[in-house]
């Protein structure tokens, strides 16, 4: 045990050793790493063109290199037009210099009374503390005017000579040689006015200061094209080179997790490049129609910024409305501007992506937001960009890798808790509003027979599992069991409209055939035992069979006595502690009625292949691990014992028939 736990101690921190450098590692090489995963997801939106055009027996490097020239003419086209939107909108904003003002003057005015006032309240507290501050020297030379003024003449002497002492050789020389334009009697203390005439930069230099910010983003874009040429020709060679790196051994998971990341990635770049331009699309025209000038170079901003996660498409809402108060003399267009960036973010989050992306990403809400700031934080804008891809395969990658299963975990979208979890783990927290609110919202989906097997039931084995520990608290334990059973009844009462106590009419066990048999639930020993039993009870019900549900109370023997009244009995026991008791009662119903089908209940138990022969040896008919089970078999039990029954009366019908014909 010792050895064990030192292991896992060290997995844990080999794996946090391990993700500490290669953080590292994608801060410090990000100038290398950057320029290989655009490349890579640039490679993920033309894989699906180029593979198209080979199908139609276009050659691997043609089609490439169409799909390469495609995209590097939509790349300039958009530039082109960018460039000239904005010389053109940078020709025009003078003219709308004026209403600009005008707009700033009336919000001014609005607001002048309200700020003057917050403005006259800060200065007189400011001067307050001011006052309160000052040195005791300086409130003594103000308060007596002669000696205010020589110290400010001594400070003005004091500054003075700082001055002329802080004047340099160089500076002296140029005094003395009049290349200082203005009088030069310094002895007056008249000040010196010196003009630096500095030649004009070279053509050279020009060229320099104009292309030199421009060669860094030129160059990571040349090899990203070149980088994207490569992969797309050999992108069966580095499948399998990656493929190798995993090793034979872990060939089916490697395999399943890079088809996986293959397509969420595919996936959502091309979902988020066809949402994008439609987005563009919309802006653009509705700019256009609106009146706002240069629509088509805010519809291209619209689809390019748009890749910003949440900030994107609000920076490009910011500059369409701004310059709609500079253009306009009212404020009806700037309204309409604002409404229509809104509608569309509406439309576009709620009804437009949930349609187009179809399977999820995988990245939950709160998983988007943490990736963008980190990976902001880690490559800058392009970060911002490249945050949704980038974590969808860090998710992905945690699904099949054990030790980064807690990013999975954290940033996936899969809910990390199971329902039985969720609705014990509220009952625990004594929270029994929200644990409704999981079982009601998975009825939403699912039936009641599945909320009892899937939810309830194993819900109550770790209640019990716990119980058995000392882990519960008294409280804790009776709001389990009583909040459970009100919302049992509460349940099958609104979905059947039937009662959980439903008495009928007492009929021994003596072997003749009804049209419904009857069956005794009994709960083997706790309350846990007794909320099984009852949601057997209340699923038999509703199947159209006579049920009765005994209590945890009742004793043993009047059981086995009163069980002659029935045509089956179904002991419920949720482990670990039932399995004894039902086993008991199985033997002594067993030694009392030899032919009384007894089944046995062991819920949510699937493990365990001796329990269920034990409990056979000791007489029972048929153990059961799950509730729909049970429901079934003595539902098709009452079936087939009705089918004879109506054969018969079908034959006399029949009888009656003939006998009555006259005859011919």
């Amino acid at each position: 045990m010792a050895k064990r736990s030192l292991d896992s101690a060290t997995s844990k921190l080999l794996t946090l050793v391990g993700t500490a450098l290669a953080v590292l590692s994608l801060y410090f090489a990000k100038e290398i790493l950057l320029p290989f995963f655009l490349a890579i997801f640039l490679s993920f939106i033309l894989h699906p063109l180029a593979r198209g055009l080979e199908r139609f027996r276009v050659p691997r490097a043609a089609a490439v290199l169409t799909v390469m020239l495609l995209a590097c003419g939509m790349i300039g086209s958009i530039g082109w037009l960018v460039t000239n939107q904005v010389i053109d909108l940078s020709g025009k904003l003078p003219e709308y210099k004026g209403n600009l003002i005008e707009k700033v003057r009336a919000v001014k005015g609005a607001t002048r009374g309200r700020i003057q006032r917050a403005s006259q309240t800060i200065e007189e507290i400011g001067k307050e503390l001011a006052g309160d501050n000052a040195p005791e020297g300086t409130r003594a030379g103000t308060s007596n005017g002669g000696t205010g003024n020589e110290m400010a003449v001594g400070e003005g002497t004091t500054d003075e000579s700082q001055r002329r002492a802080d004047h340099s050789p160089i500076f002296d020389y140029l005094v003395r040689s009049g290349l200082s334009m203005g009088d030069r009697e310094q002895d007056n203390g008249d000040a010196v006015e010196v003009k630096v005439v500095s030649l004009p930069p070279s053509p050279l230099t020009q060229f320099q200061t104009w292309l030199g910010p421009l060669v860094a983003p030129l160059t990571t874009a040349g090899v990203v094209l070149v980088l994207t040429l490569f992969l797309l020709l050999q992108r069966e060679k580095m499948r399998n080179r990656v493929l190798q790196l995993v090793g034979s051994g872990n060939l089916r998971t490697a395999t399943e997790a890079l088809d996986d990341i293959t397509r969420r990635v595919s996936n959502l770049l091309r979902m988020q490049l066809l949402v994008n331009s439609l987005y563009g699309v919309s802006v653009g025209v509705g700019l256009y129609l609106i009146g706002v000038p240069n629509a088509i170079l805010w519809g291209i901003l619209g689809l390019l910024l748009r890749f910003l996660p949440y900030v994107g498409p609000w920076i490009v809402a910011i500059m369409p409305i701004s310059l709609s108060m500079a253009v306009f003399d009212d404020w009806s267009h700037v309204g309409m501007t604002v409404g229509l960036f809104v509608t569309l973010e509406l439309l576009v989050n709620n009804f437009l992506e949930p349609w187009l992306y179809g399977q999820s990403t995988g990245v939950s809400s709160v998983g988007i937001i943490v990736a963008a700031i980190f990976w902001t934080w880690m490559w800058g804008p392009i970060g911002l960009i490249l945050a949704m891809p980038m974590t969808v395969c860090i998710v992905v990658a945690g699904k099949y890798i054990p030790q980064f299963r807690y990013i999975s975990v954290l940033l996936g979208d899969d809910t990390t808790m199971s329902l039985e979890d969720r609705y014990y783990q509220r009952l625990l927290a004594m929270d029994e509003e929200e644990a409704d609110n999981v079982v009601y919202e998975y009825l939403k989906n699912h039936d009641l027979t599945s909320l009892c097997d899937d939810v309830l039931v194993p819900a109550l084995c770790l209640a019990e599992c716990d119980r058995h520990a000392g882990a519960l608290k008294p409280e804790q334990q009776e709001l389990i069991v009583e909040g459970t059973r009100e919302l049992i009844i509460e349940l099958f009462e609104d979905h059947h409209g039937i009662s959980s106590e439903s008495p009928t009419p007492s009929r021994r066990f003596d072997g003749h055939h009804h049209s419904s048999i009857r069956v005794l639930c009994i709960p083997a020993r706790d309350d846990v035992d007794e909320l099984a039993s009852l949601m057997l009870q209340q699923l038999l019900i509703g199947a159209g069979l006579e049920t009765v549900n005994y209590s945890k109370s009742m004793l043993a023997g009047e059981i086995v006595e009163r069980a002659s009244e029935f045509d089956a009995v179904v002991i419920s026991a949720v482990p670990p502690d039932g399995i004894r008791h039902a086993r008991y009662l199985c033997k002594r119903l067993r030694q009392r009625w030899p032919e009384l089908p007894i089944h046995v209940g062991i819920w949510h138990d699937t493990k365990s292949e001796t329990v269920g022969q034990r409990l056979i040896d000791a007489g029972a008919t048929q153990v059961f691990h799950f509730l729909s089970d049970a429901m079934v078999y003595l539902r098709d039990r009452t079936q087939r014992r009705r089918d004879p029954l109506a054969e018969q009366q079908k034959a006399l019908e029949i009888g009656r028939q003939i006998v009555s014909e006259p005859a011919t």
